[in-house]
């Protein structure tokens, strides 16, 4: 083999230094990014737990701490604060893609925008009305029923069949959720009936955009509060009118409108704020985390407003309770993990 001139064998030595050099660069570059963007899910999940806990407990604290006893007014609240919000960040950002215009088919426009608009907005409306007669550790219990709504809604509407280790979890969970009802002090059916039917509508509203919307057309969900809170709000604000805003209408009693004020409006502007901002973050972390981290956070979530129910309003646990929620923990762990196998 020719041996290499002096001056080649020093350029072809610091040629090797320097893709060495450039090669070490790009690792540590990666890895610093890769700690980064840990470190920033972290403080999403963070955020996301403190976020959707505070606003159960906020919400709470307004319609029965301040009986505020307008729950749908409330609902109206975030619906237009949502809607200012993503319109503002559409015209000012490119964080929502606004390509897909649906509403430009009329077909498509009351064909799925408006069924899909009002099963989110029975689900805003009967999410917040049990608020009037539950205390929020047992709403919370009510809502690890999710799974098992959402396993009836896709199987109705002939999207998907569960295995019979699926139907085994969501035994276990609507098992546990039987004793926590039975174990209950203040039970309330209508509150029951009002936060179960919360949950049907969201299992609907998920199972219509997945039927409706090809693979192409699936919206992330700042995308869908954009095209959706317009035809919510306007829903909402009708239902609103027509049965908390009859005194203010009809009878010019500004009834409503004067509990806002001796509530004080910051106290709504701070509730709406924090709503948004939760849209926010669900948005971000559903980019960076697997199927599995918000379904177990939720887990975490629903602990500690139990514990604040407990601590803030004095709320009664009963032993019976307890045992029904340790079994409907086992259910949607179960759950969860045989979906992301399944994914």
């Amino acid at each position: 083999m020719q041996e290499l001139p002096t001056a080649e064998k020093q350029n072809h030595n610091y040629a090797a230094v320097a893709t060495n050099s450039e090669e070490a660069d790009v690792t540590a570059s990666t890895s610093n990014q890769s700690q980064g963007d840990v470190h920033i899910t972290f403080i999403l999940l963070l955020c996301w737990v403190m976020l959707s806990s505070g606003l159960i407990m906020f919400n709470k604290y307004i319609i029965g701490s301040l009986d505020f006893a307008y729950p749908t007014t409330l609902v109206f609240w975030h619906c237009v604060c949502t809607m200012t919000a993503t319109q503002l960040i559409a015209r000012c950002t490119n964080k929502i893609d606004t390509g897909k215009q649906f509403g430009t088919s009329t077909k498509k426009f009351f064909g799925v925008i408006v069924p899909i608009g009002l099963m989110f907005t029975g689900s805003l409306i009967f999410n917040n009305l049990p608020y009037l007669t539950l205390n929020v550790a047992f709403i919370q219990m009510i809502k690890s029923l999710g799974p098992a709504t959402i396993v009836f809604a896709l199987y109705t509407l002939r999207l998907a069949t569960p295995s019979y280790r699926e139907c085994i979890a969501i035994s276990l969970i609507i098992a546990g959720f039987l004793f926590c009802m039975l174990g209950e002090i203040k039970f309330s059916l209508k509150g029951t009936t009002y936060q179960v039917l919360g949950l049907l509508f969201e299992a609907y509203r998920g199972g219509l955009t997945q039927k409706c919307f090809t693979q192409e057309e699936r919206l992330d969900p700042l995308a869908f509060l954009y095209y959706f809170a317009p035809v919510s709000t306007l829903a909402v604000g009708t239902i609103a009118a027509a049965t908390e805003w009859q005194g203010d209408i009809w009878g010019h009693t500004g009834e409503v409108w004067s509990h806002v004020q001796a509530i004080h409006p910051s106290i709504f502007a701070a509730n709406g704020a924090m709503a948004f901002s939760l849209n926010i973050v669900i948005t971000a972390l559903l980019k960076r985390t697997g199927a599995l981290t918000i379904p177990l956070l939720g887990l975490v979530r629903t602990v500690l407003v139990m514990v604040g129910s407990v601590v803030i309003w004095n709320t009664v646990v009963t032993p019976l309770q307890l045992f029904g929620f340790f079994i409907t923990v086992n259910g949607l762990v179960w759950y969860y993990v045989l979906k992301a196998r399944k994914q």
